[in-house]
């Protein structure tokens, strides 16, 4: 099925070298929805991710961008519509971090349709937003890892909500780096893009994480995917000590989401 917003990969497959790390995957990223990709270590997340932003290509198989194939985009066009965090984001400028948050609108192509003023108001709610608002003039540099995540965070927010409308936010493992007072907030605000009307895929380590903010569950292992459906459905523990070759068990908590044990 087509979806005619937001975003969607058609029967993927992907080589790196002579290793297959994607094989006929599919997943849809629909506006108003939160898609969380988990798996193993090596089942393919970030490849994945990889190739909805468009920076590896298939072997076979299609990417859809509201509608259209992705290579039917310009790099600009796609960066109008879909804004991307990736795991390891490197930059090596001693850029202050407000500066960085606003390369986002440059991202969105719209840096030059707001003011000084309105590209500050926007950049300044933003880092409220992740916590980072007394740091908007340090250097970008000498900030923690964690920091520094939330700084990207922050930009491809900004991205996201000046893109054409509905915008897609692609996040890769962005609570990696998080305590956990900002892994639950980083969940709650890709909760709330969702609500706005993005379309949202973030790809998560802690199974518990899950239920905190997806829709919808796509499950990796060895490239292949082992379950793509509603998160109820996820939480099974044959599926998912099969999936991470380690025993697993599912607790079901009265009036609380199911929690994910080691067996």
């Amino acid at each position: 099925m087509t979806v005619e917003q937001g975003m969607e990969a058609q029967c993927v497959t992907l080589y790196r070298g002579d290793r297959r790390v994607l094989d006929d995957v599919s997943v849809r990223i629909e506006p108003g929805s939160v898609t969380a990709v988990a798996g193993p270590n090596g089942s393919g997340k970030s490849s994945l991710l990889a190739v909805l932003a468009g920076d590896l290509a298939p072997a076979s198989g299609q990417v859809r961008l509201h509608g259209r194939e992705l290579r039917q985009w310009s790099d600009r066009a796609q960066a109008w519509r879909r804004a991307v965090m990736l795991q390891d984001s490197l930059l090596s400028f001693d850029l202050p971090v407000a500066t960085v948050v606003a390369l986002g609108l440059v991202l969105s192509g719209k840096g030059d349709a707001f003011s000084e003023s309105e590209v500050a108001e926007a950049v300044a709610d933003v880092l409220d937003e992740v916590g980072l608002a007394a740091m908007a003039e340090r250097p970008y540099t000498r900030l923690s890892g964690g920091e520094r995540q939330r700084v990207h965070l922050a930009r491809a927010l900004v991205q996201c909500r000046r893109a054409i409308p509905p915008g897609c936010l692609l996040l890769d493992e962005p609570t990696a780096s998080l305590d956990l007072k900002y892994q639950r907030e980083l969940l709650r605000l890709a909760r709330a893009e969702a609500d706005r009307g993005a379309a949202v895929m973030l790809i998560l380590h802690d199974l518990n994480q899950v239920t905190a903010v997806a829709d919808r569950v796509l499950l990796l292992a060895e490239g292949c995917t082992r379950y793509w459906g509603a998160v109820a459905g996820f939480f099974d523990a044959d599926l998912l000590s099969r999936a991470y070759d380690t025993p697993l068990d599912i607790l079901h908590r009265t009036s609380e989401p199911p929690l994910v044990v080691w067996g």
